[in-house]
């Protein structure tokens, strides 16, 4: 079968999520206890952490989770980063980050298939990239 993603774009039934990517409630406990998991482990599991992370304020996991974000940023999730960080954190650097990296490589990913996407369903955001000389303050 087909799911769709968070950018309402197809996903095929390869990309959905197995068991190895849920956290355990064990691990979930140690996490909200302080511990930080290893880097590959935050790697692979960043969103459900930053979620996390955001909502408990765990201050080191949430530095850990955008690091990895910002390791892994591509012309392909970049945009998805955006409405991740844009929602969780608005007033990050990450987002920042992001926000540069789309306005720098904005020719390649506006022919990426989850741009159209994107330009219809975060009208804000786009006005957001384009305002490519305006400095944005953070207060």
């Amino acid at each position: 079968g087909v799911s769709i993603n968070r950018l309402g774009l197809p996903v095929k039934e390869t990309e959905t999520v197995n068991e190895e990517d849920v956290i355990s409630a064990d691990m979930m406990e140690a996490i909200y206890s302080g511990l930080v998991p290893d880097i590959s482990f935050i790697r692979r599991h960043k969103r459900k952490l930053l979620e996390m992370a955001v909502q408990a304020g765990l201050l080191t996991l949430l530095t850990q989770c955008e690091a990895a974000y910002q390791e892994s940023l591509t012309i392909a999730n970049s945009l998805e980063t955006l409405i991740l960080f844009d929602r969780l954190l608005p007033q990050s650097q990450t987002r920042q980050k992001v926000l540069r990296f789309i306005r720098t490589n904005l020719s390649e990913i506006s022919q990426h298939e989850s741009w159209n996407v994107f330009v219809k369903q975060h009208q804000v955001l786009l006005e957001e990239i384009h305002k490519r000389n305006e400095q944005t303050w953070i207060i």
